[in-house]
């Protein structure tokens, strides 16, 4: 899933194009924003979790001003 925020959304390598054709339009948008959700879900658990457990010692599930 990738994002070209000038002009279009793309999902599985096609742009989500908008169409005359509600029904289509409304299930290729569902998908690439499906596609979106998991994508960030996973950058969550990959990248920001555990970024976040580097500086939260304690496991309080907030950073304080001893943690930094």
């Amino acid at each position: 899933m990738k994002t070209n925020m000038k002009d279009r959304l793309v999902c599985g390598g096609m742009p989500v194009l908008i169409t005359s054709d509600l029904e289509a339009d409304a299930a290729a948008m569902t998908a690439a924003l499906d596609a979106m959700k998991e994508a960030y879900d996973q950058k969550i658990e990959t990248d920001v979790k555990p970024a976040f457990q580097k500086f939260d010692a304690d496991g309080s599930g907030a950073i304080d001003k001893k943690e930094l």
